[in-house]
């Protein structure tokens, strides 16, 4: 016979888990939006300027990364859940900068 108390933990952090992917994928939405921007934003930056604004290739690096960590947890592929619930990267991993 099943423990009743250990069900309800399962359903509990089932739930919790649904509740913060439910947040995530919002938090997703608005980020890609930002990262559109920056991408729109690095474009004409090299269009007027011939060059591209180092500020904008960091941000659009940081921004990565936190999509990806956002993937990964909304893919079960890690139970570390993202920046605000979670350890925020101050910089992206491969980037020596």
């Amino acid at each position: 016979m099943p423990d009743e108390t250990s069900e309800g933990t399962v359903i509990t952090g089932i739930g919790r888990r649904l509740v913060f992917m439910v947040f995530f994928m919002v938090v997703l939405g608005a980020v890609r939006f930002v990262f559109w921007a920056i991408v729109a934003f690095q474009f004409l930056s090299h269009l007027f300027t011939g060059g591209v604004n180092p500020n904008a290739v960091r941000s659009g690096a940081r921004l990565a990364e936190y999509i990806y960590r956002i993937m990964l947890f909304l893919t079960y592929q890690t139970e570390a859940m993202p920046f605000p619930f979670g350890e925020r990267a101050d910089r992206p991993s491969g980037q020596g900068r």
